[in-house]
């Protein structure tokens, strides 16, 4: 049986390989983290297209990100936030593009 300063001295003798990540390695980490960028490297889509389905005009607030979106029947598939969609997709009246 060994006691803790003999594991401490062994691992003194051999320790760990540690690497650090280059700059760029971890800027790309966090462009990812942030849902900026898919792990392929392509731009992630930050909006998605929403169908009205009913004819009055309809303006409401994305809860998500504060912004207003006005629907029509002249205008009823817009962009929505991705922040947004998940919401207004839960209301009976919308439904993906």
């Amino acid at each position: 049986m060994s006691c803790c300063g003999q594991k401490r001295e062994a691992f003194k003798n051999n320790p760990w390989p540690v690497t650090m990540p280059q700059e760029t390695e971890a800027t790309e980490r966090q462009e990812v983290m942030k849902g900026q960028y898919s792990q392929a490297g392509r731009q992630v889509p930050s909006t998605v297209s929403i169908r009205y389905l009913e004819s009055q005009t309809i303006t409401l607030e994305g809860p998500g990100t504060g912004r207003w979106y006005e629907f029509s029947r002249a205008h009823p598939v817009q962009p929505v936030d991705l922040r947004d969609a998940g919401a207004l997709l839960r209301m009976s009246f919308f439904r993906p593009a």
